[in-house]
């Protein structure tokens, strides 16, 4: 089969059909190919927007968490520390009043030994 050629209109040399319809499909792929992957591009960049406004909304509820928690345990450890030093004190306190008793117990004896020693002295 012969090969059909077509003339060019500017510097009028023969240009084989196959080889301009191989050169417009070329260039009508190549711009269909490069719509696409600006399209392509575009999707991604919008899902790297919405991905870094999720991690985002991500990051905020964990430090949420995070301060809630923190709370909850100053608070946790409040309660602990003053229940354990309620119950301290309270020891203490006892301990101050038996101390206390012994001190008037041992009062009370000085001064019965003191009155028994005047007693003595008197009758001397």
């Amino acid at each position: 089969m012969a090969e059909q050629l077509l003339t060019c209109p500017n510097c009028k040399s023969e240009i084989p059909l196959t080889d301009v319809l191989t050169s417009q499909i070329a260039q009508e792929l190549r711009t269909e190919i490069e719509s696409e992957a600006k399209e392509k591009e575009k999707e991604l960049i919008e899902k790297e927007k919405a991905l870094l406004k999720k991690e985002g909304s991500i990051e905020k509820t964990i430090s949420e968490k995070l301060l809630k928690e923190r709370n909850n345990l100053k608070i946790e450890l409040a309660n602990e520390a003053e229940s354990k030093f309620s119950l301290e004190l309270n020891d203490l306190n006892e301990k101050l009043k038996e101390q206390q008793a012994v001190n008037e117990k041992l009062k009370d004896a000085e001064l019965k030994a003191r009155k028994t020693e005047r007693q003595l002295q008197e009758t001397k």
